[in-house]
Parts: structure tokens; C-alpha cells; sequence
């Protein structure tokens, strides 16, 4: 995005199964590959689910970005552990502020809910992400383990 872009006020709301189909090619855009009723089932929990809400961010009427968050209850502390597990704007969109509006929305969340510190993952090939995130306040720390159950 060039410094004099001009940025946008996305509308935001909670996610709703209905969204599927528009969030489906936001998802494939970061290589997630999943069937819409899939995802519309997935939409469902988590509307369902008050420590997990899903955010669209809407512009000139169609859904143009998404943020996944939870609440982690650690065993080791009294306060919950905000997660965001997935943002994503469409590709055509990004660096017109509607992924710092869906950040905002998730950081007020967890502000909301009592947490002290929030976490995301963002895989190492994704640099201008990784420059997003730390403008938005978050920082590297500490090393992810993974294991795969195929």
C-alpha cells in the first residue's frame, strides 16, 4: 500500500452461517481450502459460542474480510488468553485499514473479557503480515510446537 492510500470504514458484525459463500474465496485467497457447508457448520458453532465470535468486515455491500478469536481459559492464570486464529481481507482490499478495523474489534474483545495479553500464529513466509502485526502492537515471543495427527 502506498503511504497516501486512502483507507476505508469497513462495516463490522458478527459472522452468521449465510456468510459462507462469501467468506469461502476470502479463505482460499490464504491457501484454506474447505467446502462452504462446511464452513457454514463451522459459522454456526461459532455464532453459538459467546468466547468465540467470528467478525466480517463489509464494504460497498459484500463481506471483504473475517477475524476468528477466542477465549483461553490457562490453567496457570486467573485471566483469560485472547487467540486470533484467522484474518483474512481480500487480497484487492488489503492496506486500506479494513484488517486493522477487524484487529481493533477482536483487541477490544479480549480488553473486554478481562484478558491481559492476546496470541495469533502467522506462518514464516507471510512477511507483510508479520509487519501488520507488529504495528498493531503485537510482538514475536516465545516458539510454537506443532504436532500433526494424520
Amino acid at each position: 500500500m502506498a503511504d497516501d492510500a486512502v483507507q476505508v470504514t469497513p462495516g463490522l458484525r458478527r459472522a452468521r452461517p449465510g456468510d459462507a459463500a462469501q467468506l469461502h474465496p476470502l479463505l482460499d485467497q490464504l491457501g484454506y481450502v474447505m467446502d462452504i457447508d462446511r464452513l457454514a457448520a463451522r459459522l454456526a458453532w461459532f455464532a453459538a459460542d459467546a468466547s468465540s465470535p467470528v467478525w466480517v468486515a463489509e464494504y460497498k455491500g459484500r463481506v471483504v474480510g473475517c477475524i476468528a478469536c477466542h477465549l483461553t481459559p490457562p490453567l496457570h492464570q486467573v485471566e483469560p488468553l485472547g487467540r486470533i486464529t484467522a484474518l483474512v481481507v481480500d487480497e484487492n482490499l488489503r492496506g486500506l485499514g479494513i484488517g486493522k478495523a477487524l484487529v481493533n474489534e477482536a483487541d477490544d474483545f479480549f480488553r473486554s473479557q478481562g484478558c491481559l495479553a492476546a496470541e495469533l500464529t502467522s506462518s514464516d513466509h507471510r512477511l507483510a503480515a508479520h509487519a501488520f502485526y507488529e504495528a498493531r502492537g503485537y510482538r514475536a515471543d516465545k516458539r510454537r510446537f506443532l504436532k500433526s495427527f494424520d
